[in-house]
């Protein structure tokens, strides 16, 4: 109701490129809840507007937002053809942060194709580009850990999964001391990395309840 308002009084004000980044936001209030038509249409219109106002910056989170959108449909063209563009303007204008998500998707799409080669200099560039991005980055380079961790699962690599999940636990354990809070949802991701590398082991006890913490 209130990005409603807001679309309302920028349509007053004549305010184009809030107009289009209030549709954004509306999108991803309806991804959230499960309307991905009404999300998609959304995307779709912020994008023309920003498309034909020439804002730039907009159009890489849409299209970022597009491209998610249309991988958890299994949409593999068009997410990558959205992922693509988000990453051709994040380099373009040198923003990292929306470099580094430009890649970290790309490498989940591909992860979820079975496109090892593909996938794996996406999410490694993921990673550098997060650890240098520094705390604002946290909880998408966890995301990126767990999905290193899933790749190397997928190609037999135990070994290798264990120290991408040895490496999200470090990186938690220093965000708990730095907020001085319990553990983050984001150590539920962790925990959902260490129970698949635990099935993968055949130890399913302990696969078991990490997933229930990971769920909690």
């Amino acid at each position: 109701a209130h990005v409603e308002q807001a679309l309302a009084l920028r349509d007053r004000l004549g305010d184009v490129v809030g107009y289009a980044r209030s549709l954004n936001n509306l999108g991803i209030l309806k991804w959230s809840s499960g309307d991905w038509d009404g999300a998609q249409a959304d995307y779709q219109r912020a994008l023309d507007m920003q498309e034909k106002i020439g804002e730039i910056e907009g159009r890489a989170q849409v299209c970022t937002n597009l491209g998610v959108l249309h991988t958890t449909r299994g949409n593999w063209d068009k997410a990558e053809g959205y992922l693509t563009r988000s990453l051709d303007i994040a380099q373009r204008i040198g923003h990292p942060y929306e470099l580094a998500l430009a890649h970290m998707n790309l490498g989940h799409l591909y992860l979820l194709q079975g496109h090892w080669a593909d996938c794996g200099p996406h999410l490694n560039t993921a990673v550098t580009m997060y650890e240098e991005v520094g705390a604002q980055g946290n909880s998408n380079l966890n995301t990126t850990y767990y999905l290193q961790g899933l790749l190397c699962l997928e190609q037999g690599q135990l070994d290798a999964a264990q120290q991408w999940a040895k490496r999200s636990h470090d990186m938690l354990q220093t965000m708990v001391k730095e907020t001085k809070q319990e553990e983050p949802p984001e150590w539920g991701v962790y925990e959902m990395l260490v129970a698949r590398i635990a099935m993968a082991r055949g130890d399913l006890a302990t696969a078991q309840r990490h997933l229930e913490r990971g769920i909690k």
